[in-house]
């Protein structure tokens, strides 16, 4: 199933594949960076960078 998001440049870190769908949401407190959700768009892994 893939999430909403928008199109980047990002190595999926299962098949290093390129390219990325990308989501950024604030789930700590708001002095703190978001964290960005990306999903892999030929083997749609998830994985996520803080």
């Amino acid at each position: 199933m893939k999430m909403g998001g928008s199109e980047t440049d990002a190595t999926c870190p299962s098949c290093s594949h390129g390219r990325a769908l990308f989501s950024q949401v604030q789930i700590r407190s708001a002095d703190e960076l978001a964290t960005t959700f990306y999903q892999c768009l030929k083997c749609e892994k998830m994985w996520r960078e803080d």
